[in-house]
């Protein structure tokens, strides 16, 4: 894999970093969903309402809950047979607003 050199500007759309991303992510599928999962901790506060869209089986929507306990949490999952396990999750986490 080839090393980035950060301390140089880079345009928007690097087909070299881009390349480099996507083998990291090939490595390791969850990569992606730490960065999203970095941001949304970065940016909630307590009394925010947070929304997971394509919520699947909750991997943010359980994050978000604990960061917005004064607020609310706000899970979608269009896939029906993804929502059914969601909805399990649901049970056990009675502060998710299913819509």
């Amino acid at each position: 894999m080839n090393e980035i050199d950060i301390s140089q500007p880079l345009p928007v759309h690097d087909p070299g970093r881009v390349a480099s991303f996507r083998e990291m992510c090939a490595e390791n599928p969850m990569i992606p969903e730490e960065i999203i999962k970095g941001l949304y901790q970065a940016v909630l506060r307590r009394e925010d309402t947070s929304i997971d869209c394509g919520a699947h089986k909750g991997y943010h929507t359980k994050p978000m809950l604990e960061i917005c306990r004064e607020g609310h949490t706000i899970a979608y999952e269009a896939l029906p047979k993804l929502a059914k396990k969601l909805e399990k999750v649901q049970i056990l986490i009675a502060f998710i607003e299913m819509i």
